[in-house]
């Protein structure tokens, strides 16, 4: 095919999408389309039209077909961009381009989890915002990994991009609008880029997937968690779980004044997760000690992440760093990870599906952490929030010089508990004029926490305890 062949193909196909008289013979091309995209690219249009005209009994039996609801087509949506993104994050070469994918998946996976909170959104209005916001982000980042990559495997990626263009001029026209939220769809545009041998594009899990954690470099998997022995049916009754120190004093000056934690003991950290793990405080002297260890728990986590940054000469992350965890985990949780419930102990889950210590939501953080792990076990909630955190310290705020802005240093920990909060997109929300009401509230909050852990400031830190005022 000459380049003005291809020129001409491809404004025959815009013509016929641009076409509100076409109707459902557009979504019947549309779906032929995607199920031969080497045709499309080598042939002409009329044939997918001959093809979509055979097939209209079908399209009437697809139309009567019962449509995915909106939890299904959140996670169509998110297995779809989940695939193309971990395809892409293995064609582009590790740093920033790989930090960039991994923000349109986080990012996004933010923005379904506040869209279905609102019951107001129908099914296709759902994946067309989805699809829209998304696609602005992600069609960029594939066009910069296409220019780097063998020319038969670039020309996957603009076959892709194609595609997705005249699915998002679909949706704009209003044409097809099913289109974007049809499983058959979106899986027939999935295989022109990752192909199809045999695994579903479509296929949502919760299982952790370790090629996408090394993918973006948060390593190998945490270890299998431990399950409090305070959830399931063999749990222990409110009131049996209280194990105190032999010495609440230094537990408390260890808090107030931690000892040097640049060589971690592994050992101490899980001593420490096996008693938090086992215990929900009660009265205000439980509280005073319990918190203390939880601090001690974190600061171990966190000189476990930040001996790298040290190495690296990332002195003004690694500064920052034990402070921004504890101070996270006040903000998010109270430093708790389990909370009564009728006379049970229940993880403590927030109004988004947040859950534990660092309010981590599995369906933002699918497949680079254990679902369990996150509800049933204090040291790996805590090692999970502890990465991501590290993640946008040093990958994000760190790298986007957040540190040169007025403020100075304390600005990557403002800048990092901004993005862990909201996304990657929310980085620089703390210093923009723009920022709504709520966010500002909640940004100012976290800034007063920081700051008192910062000064450590005993009674700050336990106010949010009611039994400990």
């Amino acid at each position: 095919m000459t380049k003005h062949d291809s020129q001409a193909s491809r404004s025959r196909r815009r013509s016929l999408v641009r076409s509100r008289h076409v109707g459902g013979l557009a979504a019947v091309a549309w779906l032929a389309m995607l199920a031969a995209p080497a045709t499309v690219a080598g042939g002409d249009l009329s044939d997918l039209v001959k093809r979509a005209v055979q097939d209209q009994r079908q399209e009437a039996d697809r139309a009567a077909a019962p449509r995915p609801g909106r939890e299904e087509v959140g996670r169509n949506w998110d297995a779809f961009l989940t695939v193309i993104i971990k395809r892409a994050g293995r064609d582009a070469p590790p740093g920033a381009l790989r930090d960039e994918l991994l923000a349109v998946l986080i990012d996004e996976r933010h923005q379904v989890v506040t869209l279905l909170t609102d019951v107001s959104i129908d099914a296709p209005e759902l994946m067309s915002t989805m699809f829209e916001t998304s696609w602005e982000q992600l069609s960029p980042l594939l066009q910069r990994i296409a220019v780097q990559l063998p020319p038969d495997l670039a020309r996957r990626y603009h076959q892709f991009v194609e595609a997705g263009e005249l699915m998002r001029a679909a949706e704009r026209l209003g044409v097809a609008r099913e289109l974007a939220g049809s499983p058959e769809s979106l899986r027939a545009l999935a295989q022109i880029l990752v192909g199809s041998d045999g695994i579903d594009p479509l296929r949502y899990d919760t299982e952790v997937d370790p090629e996408l954690r090394r993918i973006f470099g948060f390593g190998e998997p945490l270890e299998p968690p431990a399950t409090s022995p305070l959830l399931g049916p063999d749990a222990r009754p409110p009131g049996a779980h209280r194990p105190l120190s032999a010495d609440p004093l230094s537990a408390l000056a260890n808090w107030l004044f931690p000892v040097a934690w640049a060589s971690p003991a592994p050992t101490e950290r899980l001593a420490l997760v096996a008693r938090l793990n086992n215990w929900i405080p009660g009265q205000r002297q439980e509280v005073r000690e319990y918190v203390p260890l939880v601090h001690d728990m974190l600061r171990l986590t966190a000189a476990e992440a930040v001996g790298a940054d040290i190495e690296n000469g990332d002195v003004a992350a690694a500064r920052v760093y034990p402070d921004l965890l504890i101070a996270t985990a006040w903000q998010e949780s109270c430093w708790r990870q389990f909370v009564r419930r009728d006379d049970g102990i229940e993880p403590l889950v927030g109004p988004a599906g947040s859950v534990g210590l660092m309010q981590i939501n599995g369906k933002v953080w699918r497949g680079l952490y254990d679902p369990a792990g996150l509800e049933g076990d204090i040291g790996y909630n805590g090692r999970a929030g502890a990465e991501i955190l590290h993640h946008y310290l040093r990958d994000f705020a760190l790298r986007s010089g957040e540190h040169h802005a007025p403020g100075g240093v304390d600005n990557l920990a403002r800048a990092a508990y901004a993005a862990y909060n909201g996304g990657p997109g929310h980085l620089a929300r703390y210093r923009k004029a723009k920022t709504s009401a709520h966010l500002r509230a909640v940004d100012r909050a976290f800034w007063s926490k920081y700051q008192a852990v910062q000064a450590r400031e005993e009674g700050s830190m336990l106010s949010c305890f009611p039994t400990a005022r």
